[in-house]
């Protein structure tokens, strides 16, 4: 227990509980760390409720270790020059990783950087007050959970997800449930940097590696940040940095059931600035995009595999298409149907109504009043309204690939749409027919998925999440 006062020196954690009798450092109220809180090769430890505060940019904590939680901390800095410390505030290394339930305020680097992780969770964490200078969430790892967390950075990108290098990547992670709102700089807006180059990313999520899920997002009201031709909201894109970082893959993502709303740039973009070593197979299916200023869906580049791509159940009202990157402008998606058929399928060009398309321009008004305890109110407030254009009209996630009876492994035609928890939490429910069955295991090689209730169907019946309601966009 960290009695009342502030703690100025830094401090080198030296202990190790076990799995049934963890050790936990917890603050009593008015405890202050204003130093590096360091736990290096250590075990089954607990950082719970205390004030991180650091007034020259030193880094709030660093964690090098295995079954470590880091729950309802706060994080703030009034650093003003990241020169002068760390680059990274909340350092993360190590195996079977939790970040929960907490508040973060300024960083002008990475505030939470994770690096050759196995096994991270980071939930229902609170950045809707945060400003980073680069990202607010920073990823190279494998088996990652980014669930329930409610984001807003007005300086610059919110998730930059990457490989390190071709055998450093970044591998099975799910982004589910998170809202990014009134995120990256609005040219003109106040920014801490005087480097061009930290005013504003390419996006407010950047997703590489390969089989990476981003479903159930609500993605309303952020801006242009630097205002590259190629920026996008999500933003799949290569690149080589001078920090040795070489990120050329983006394949195999499963983009499904997130909603865009009013976004000063382009919905989704692809992007080949270094040559890619492997773009192929990414799916888009029930997602609603909406008021984009420039493209819904642009390819901004060539060499991009596109015929490898599958569009499929996407309502998408008046916005275009952009799908070669010589061309002077954007197509509609019903012609971008009849253009490129093996591409797009069953998309819509219908105008949805949301229960309350306010809430973005509210928060931008006052952000204040915006953060991980209203994340149901943001979700309420974007689902389709009952005489929508877009309810009940989603398409099938995928189907079952051969007949079975009373069977608990599932022969499916794509299993990339699925986790199984990934030993971080329990797996999805899913719905074949009118059995709701828990995924244990996904074999993606072998198109199969273990489940825990014996299932009977036909070949070609479809899949779907249990929670689906059969709407598009967020649920």
């Amino acid at each position: 227990m960290l009695a009342a006062g502030d703690y100025t020196e830094p401090v080198d954690v030296a202990v190790d509980g076990t799995a049934a009798a963890p050790i936990a450092f917890v603050a009593e109220p008015g405890a202050t760390m204003h130093a590096t809180l360091t736990i290096q090769g250590h075990a089954h430890l607990v950082v719970a409720g205390i004030l991180f505060d650091s007034p020259d940019a030193q880094m709030w904590l660093r964690v090098d270790g295995s079954d470590l939680r880091i729950v309802g901390n706060a994080f703030d800095s009034h650093a003003r020059n990241r020169d002068d410390g760390a680059f990274v505030g909340l350092a993360l290394a190590g195996e079977r990783l939790e970040v929960c339930g907490n508040a973060f305020g300024s960083w002008l680097g990475d505030m939470v950087s994770a690096d050759g992780v196995d096994g991270l969770a980071i939930v229902n964490n609170d950045f809707a007050l945060a400003s980073a200078q680069h990202a607010l969430v920073a990823i190279v790892g494998h088996h990652v959970l980014i669930r329930g967390n409610a984001f807003r950075n007005p300086w610059q990108r919110t998730l930059h997800i990457s490989d390190r290098t071709a055998s450093d990547g970044s591998e099975d992670i799910v982004v589910e449930n998170n809202t990014f709102i009134d995120s990256d700089w609005q040219t003109g807006a106040p920014n801490p940097s005087n480097e061009e180059q930290f005013q504003g990313g390419n996006e407010v999520v950047r997703f590489l590696g390969v089989r990476g899920i981003f479903r159930n997002n609500l993605l309303v009201g952020n801006h242009e940040g630097n205002d590259w031709a190629c920026h996008g909201i999500l933003n799949f894109s290569t690149f080589i940095s001078g920090a040795g970082i070489d990120a050329r893959r983006y394949a195999q993502f499963r983009v499904y059931a997130n909603t865009f709303d009013a976004n000063q740039t382009t919905s989704i973009i692809f992007y080949v600035g270094e040559p890619g070593i492997d773009l192929a197979d990414n799916q888009f299916k029930n997602n609603v995009i909406t008021n984009p200023e420039q493209y819904a869906i642009s390819m901004c580049s060539a060499q991009i595999p596109w015929p490898t791509y599958r569009f499929a159940g996407n309502l998408v009202p008046g916005a275009t298409v952009h799908l070669d990157d010589s061309a002077p402008s954007g197509i509609p998606i019903l012609a971008a149907q009849v253009e490129q058929p093996s591409v797009f399928a069953n998309n819509l060009d219908a105008q949805p109504t949301y229960v309350d398309p306010t809430f973005a321009a509210r928060v931008a008004a006052d952000f204040t009043s915006y953060g991980v305890d209203h994340l149901a109110d943001a979700f309420a407030a974007y689902r389709l309204a009952d005489a929508s254009a877009g309810r009940r009209t989603a398409v099938a996630l995928t189907t079952v690939r051969s007949s079975i009876a009373s069977a608990l492994v599932v022969p499916v035609e794509d299993a990339l749409w699925f986790s199984d928890g990934m030993g971080l939490v329990p797996g999805d429910q899913i719905r074949i027919g009118a059995t709701v069955a828990t995924i244990v295991a996904r074999d993606v090689e072998g198109r199969a998925l273990t489940v825990d209730t014996p299932v009977t169907a036909a070949i070609g019946d479809p899949i779907v999440l249990a929670a689906d309601t059969g709407d598009l966009g967020i649920r």
